[in-house]
């Protein structure tokens, strides 16, 4: 039976991790080791852009994060980089201000059915 050198298998995950997961990785230990939870405050400091979330949505990055970080940290990239393009999405206001009138639209039923639109475009169903 082979033993396994927790260390060294620790230094090659750590090693394919970017800094930014890095980052998020020591911080996250280092809260586990203190047994508090970090804090948004927490996050704002390694991420500056989360204060574009709201703070459902900040704790539901929260949560993929620490997910992604438990799971070897093969995720947390992929968690980061979604998230800062639905922070870069909230914190332009040109946007935000499309995604309002087209939901307003929507809600008036001013919209254009997906299949109507496939039918005008010539667009044929798989």
């Amino acid at each position: 039976m082979a033993t396994v050198d927790l260390r060294t298998e620790a230094k090659q995950i750590l090693d394919e991790l970017s800094d930014e997961s890095l980052g998020v990785v020591v911080s996250l230990l280092s809260s586990l080791k203190d047994r508090e939870c970090p804090k948004r405050a927490d996050l704002l400091s390694i991420y500056p852009w989360v204060r574009y979330l709201s703070d459902a949505e900040c704790d539901e990055f929260f949560e993929e994060l620490s997910n992604a970080a438990k799971d070897n940290g093969t995720g947390v990239d992929e968690v980061v980089n979604a998230w800062r393009e639905t922070a870069e999405i909230l914190s332009d206001p040109e946007t935000m201000t499309d995604i309002a009138e087209s939901e307003r639209q929507i809600a008036n039923g001013e919209g254009v059915s997906w299949d109507r639109e496939k039918q005008r475009l010539n667009i044929r169903s798989l």
